[in-house]
Order: structure tokens, then C-alpha cells, then sequence
């Protein structure tokens, strides 16, 4: 059978700008991580907290909110699953939940402060290693 070629992680940019250093390196993790599913079993690497702080700070850089739902089908996981590990992120004030006013059947999903603060620095070190 034959085997799609590998996605290629793109080179870095070279910018003074944090915030596109950040959606550089967000590219480039989501591209390893792609890499990693297709050539080992995606079970050994279950990490669905990690993929939606990725996802909700690629949101905050971006300047966009994303729902509940769509937090869930971004980390391809199911609802239930979805919501009882924002319990976790919450319980460790990564994330806010916001109920939106105009549709009560919907919930934003925005880090926190200590939850942007958190992957701000991640950031920063994974940068300043490559």
C-alpha cells in the first residue's frame, strides 16, 4: 500500500515579533505532531489538555473564541470526554469558561491569565531552544 508523503514542518520565520514567532512554533508542533499519528500509534501519545491549550492559545493569538464544541472537534474527542478535561484545566486555572448571552446552549473557552501566562512561557523556551 502506499504511504501519503509526510507533511514538511515549515522553517521558522525569521521575525522580531513575538506573537508570529508563537503561530510559527504552534504550526510547527501541530505539524510533529500530524508526523507522530501517521507513523506511530496515536494511543501512545494521548494527550487531549495539551492539543486544547495548543488550540485555545492559537485562539488567543488570533484574537478568536472558540466553543465548547468546537474545542472538542478541534481535539477530535468526544463531548463528554471534552468537557471532563476542561474540569482539569479549570481545577488548575488554565482556562475560563463564558457562557454566551445571546445563545445560553453555548459556552466560550478562553485560557485564563495564569493559563495564557503558562503557555507564554512554554513559548518562550521552546524558542529559545531551536
Amino acid at each position: 500500500a502506499l504511504v501519503a508523503p509526510l507533511p514538511q514542518a515549515p522553517a521558522f520565520a525569521a521575525t522580531s515579533n513575538p506573537f508570529t514567532a508563537r503561530q510559527d512554533a504552534l504550526l510547527r508542533l501541530r505539524v510533529v505532531r500530524r508526523i507522530r499519528a501517521r507513523v506511530l500509534a496515536p494511543e501512545l501519545f494521548a494527550d487531549p489538555c495539551w492539543d486544547m491549550l495548543l488550540d485555545l492559545y492559537d485562539a488567543f493569538l488570533r484574537g478568536v473564541r472558540l466553543t465548547v464544541s468546537g474545542l472538542s472537534e478541534g481535539a477530535g474527542l468526544p463531548l463528554t470526554t471534552t468537557i471532563r478535561r476542561l474540569e482539569l484545566l479549570a481545577d488548575n486555572d488554565l482556562i475560563m469558561r463564558i457562557p454566551d448571552p445571546s445563545d445560553r446552549r453555548k459556552t466560550f473557552v478562553e485560557l485564563s491569565d495564569a493559563g495564557i501566562d503558562a503557555l507564554a512561557k512554554f513559548f518562550e523556551n521552546y524558542l529559545a531552544s531551536t
